[in-house]
């Protein structure tokens, strides 16, 4: 899992607090002319992605957390339907302190092969959502939203569907790797 930088506000913001007061309570150094003082600073946005394990104990921690997920065998019923969902496969956790987003993308070009090998199992067989937001998104190898949110920590749980045709499906293990990527919106 890759780590990225937060940022927490330093020597500027200390410099800044202490610099002000003793400009502004020192008339003598400014003599009989009006005085403005003009103090700008920035905040710095931040956000980190976690992934929420099963015991709710954050992984992870950077702007991309990487998430594998073995595609289980499907049921005849699964099957006859068409794929296998998971509804709240992973929680993300999102922290930002300026509106964000999430992106997605698959870290590999398919899913792997059948224990025969005469069938590749493509990324565009899997789809994700966040829980609870509409219509599945199909997985691609670039980054795609996912869903976005207000400032503040937020749980994002994900639900996932694996597609499969009934005459074409051949055992196998099956496995994907998922990108997820926060961002300033």
């Amino acid at each position: 899992m890759r780590r990225g930088k937060t940022r927490r506000p330093g020597w500027e913001v200390l410099l800044g607090s202490a610099l002000v007061p003793l400009l502004m309570s020192s008339p003598s150094l400014w003599g009989d002319a009006p005085t403005a003082v003009e103090l700008r600073w920035r905040a710095e946005s931040t956000q980190t992605l976690y992934v929420l394990g099963p015991d709710g104990r954050a992984e992870g921690g950077g702007a991309s957390v990487s998430s594998p997920f073995v595609i289980p065998n499907p049921t005849p019923e699964d099957l006859e339907r068409g794929y296998v969902e998971r509804l709240g496969a992973v929680t993300l956790l999102a922290r930002s302190n300026v509106p964000w987003l999430i992106a997605v993308r698959a870290e590999d070009a398919d899913m792997g092969t059948s224990f025969d090998g005469s069938v590749t199992k493509p990324i565009t067989d899997f789809q994700v959502r966040a829980s609870g937001q509409g219509r599945y998104l199909t997985v691609q190898r670039y980054d795609q939203a996912l869903t976005a949110g207000p400032p503040g920590e937020h749980r994002v749980p994900v639900d996932y569907r694996v597609l499969f045709d009934r005459e074409r499906h051949r055992p196998g293990n099956y496995r994907i790797t998922l990108v997820y990527t926060i961002s300033t919106r």
